[in-house]
């Protein structure tokens, strides 16, 4: 197998899967992975051990060049575990920290920064404002609940995007889907993400935006 993507089970494709597969295309010759920036946790005041960029990496989707990894400088598995035995009294949370720490520094080249809206969290809209202008520009392509925030009252847009999901029949019309979204997004909360005036927009851009050129699409070919 030459390449793969790893995701944590609780996200949501806002936009199709093929679109994120498309990115290993604008990877660089040398870079082995593709995986978001965190945008939180990682910041200016972390110390506990090195980490990629100024904000670190979410792990919760990951793209790997398997072909890339298997002739990694010394292997792969040797080169993150040497990484792992360095700081693992300092590591919490696994494989994002043990990725983070490995793409810092000098490794950094070997990585290639995905977009954050392949990877929107409730920690990029809470603090009334919008952390990943990716998003505000081509709308979220990628939810992820992680914190259990799809199942618990932490953030109650996304869990509403969540629970419209739910209701949604597989099958059923998309423009079904569509209109539970925007219902679930008129519901007048008083906290968190739905603070920012353009979160529908930013939410449910790509969304639209991929329906309509499938339905353009799909009227031509009838034609």
């Amino acid at each position: 197998m030459d390449a793969l993507i790893a995701v944590d089970t609780d996200v949501l494709f806002m936009q199709p899967p093929e679109d994120l597969w498309d990115e290993f295309g604008n990877f660089e010759r040398r870079q082995i992975s593709g995986i978001a920036p965190c945008l939180s946790r990682y910041g200016r005041n972390f110390t506990a051990f090195p980490a990629y960029g100024f904000s670190g990496l979410n792990t919760g989707v990951v793209l790997m060049n398997l072909t890339r990894m298997r002739s990694f400088g010394n292997g792969w598995v040797p080169s993150i575990t040497d990484s792992f035995m360095k700081y693992r009294k300092n590591f919490s949370l696994s494989d994002q920290d043990i990725l983070t720490n490995f793409f810092s520094e000098d490794n950094s080249k070997y990585l290639y920064e995905l977009g954050c809206e392949w990877n929107y969290r409730a920690t990029l809209c809470q603090s009334d404002w919008n952390k990943c202008a990716a998003a505000a520009s081509r709308g979220v392509a990628l939810l992820h609940g992680c914190d259990g925030t799809f199942r618990v009252n932490k953030e109650p847009t996304i869990r509403a995007i969540f629970q419209a999901w739910q209701r949604y029949r597989i099958g059923s019309p998309v423009k079904e889907l569509v209109s539970l979204l925007e219902e679930a997004l008129s519901t007048p909360f008083t906290r968190g993400c739905v603070r920012l005036s353009n979160i529908k927009d930013i939410f449910l851009k790509g969304f639209k935006r991929r329906l309509a050129s499938q339905q353009s699409l799909t009227a031509g070919e009838k034609s």
